[in-house]
């Protein structure tokens, strides 16, 4: 079966244009697999910077509890040992 020159034609255009069609939608499917790629690997850098910040916090946190813990001890027995001095009668001395 021959087909006419106007059906070729046709099947010409229907082909180039199944073709473009398929690559329009070949780049737009690429662009989206980009853009979740980039909002996966965005989100991942959020949550490793957020990680990383808490992370420092606590530790700024802890090295602040154990100063202060540091002085308070530090405080207390200075004074056990004022208390101590005054309590035999001896003045302490000061340099």
């Amino acid at each position: 079966m021959l087909c006419s020159e106007s059906e070729a034609a046709a099947t010409n255009v229907f082909c180039s244009e199944s073709k473009r069609q398929q690559q329009m939608f070949s780049v737009a499917k690429a662009k989206r697999q980009q853009q979740m790629f980039s909002v996966a690997k965005a989100k991942r850098q959020q949550q490793m910077f957020s990680v990383a910040k808490a992370k420092r916090q606590q530790q700024m946190f802890s090295v602040a509890k154990a100063k202060r813990q540091q002085q308070m001890f530090s405080v207390a027995k200075a004074k056990r040992q004022l208390q101590s001095t005054q309590s035999n009668g001896n003045q302490p001395t000061l340099w």
